[in-house]
């Protein structure tokens, strides 16, 4: 990782000014979503002109895209950190979801600007996208591999096809983690159940299904 002390100075200004744009774009994407954040409270809340976001991102779509990579990037880093210890297939992918949630606990507040990538997805074809189907490419390849192993070993149906169920689970697992953002605290009281213990039994149900 390169080191800022080893940047110029002017370098350095121009990394750290990017950095504050992308925190106050993160903070407004995930309090009130993609459509309803301008560029205008943007440079608002980043205390900076608008001509100046502008010097760093070509327009709305761009800067919230490198906002949701830097989430995906993350994310990525912290499954790949993860250590699977499971005897077999079906083991491991109950550990693989169990990082996810943990990651999903310690940065809910951001997982709903994941959601809002569909959206934006319909109004550019900037580069950006490449990066995010790429790392979703990683994540389908090693929940795709889990599988198969799982099959192999006899710890998943066999009659399962690994890549309609691995697209299946990841459809359902970010649909729940959506509402779960959107509605979690609300409908959790509601049914008098704690939220992370609805959470792991919804996961676990869902990892039930691969028998």
């Amino acid at each position: 990782m390169l080191n800022l002390a080893e940047l110029s100075r002017k370098e350095r200004e121009r990394r750290m000014r990017r950095e504050d744009i992308l925190k106050a774009a993160g903070e407004l994407f995930a309090k009130n979503g993609y459509k309803n954040t301008s560029m205008n409270a943007i440079a608002k809340k980043a205390d900076f002109s608008k001509r100046t976001l502008y010097q760093y991102f070509e327009n709305k779509s761009d800067l919230f895209l490198s906002v949701a990579l830097q989430i995906y990037e993350d994310l990525l880093a912290h499954l790949e950190d993860t250590k699977l210890t499971g005897d077999s297939g079906y083991a491991k992918i109950k550990e693989l979801l169990i990082a996810y949630f943990n990651f999903y606990e310690q940065n809910e507040d951001k997982f709903g600007i994941i959601y809002d990538i569909g959206k934006v997805r319909k109004e550019t074809d900037n580069p950006k996208l490449q990066k995010y189907f790429s790392i979703y490419k990683t994540f389908t390849d090693e929940l795709k591999e889990l599988i198969k192993e799982g099959q192999r070993d006899g710890s998943i149906n066999k009659e399962l096809e690994p890549d309609l169920t691995t697209e299946s689970l990841l459809f359902i697992i970010t649909g729940f983690f959506n509402q779960l953002t959107i509605t979690g605290e609300s409908f959790t009281s509601h049914i008098n159940i704690d939220k992370n213990e609805f959470s792991r039994h919804v996961l676990n149900l869902i990892h039930s299904t691969l028998k």
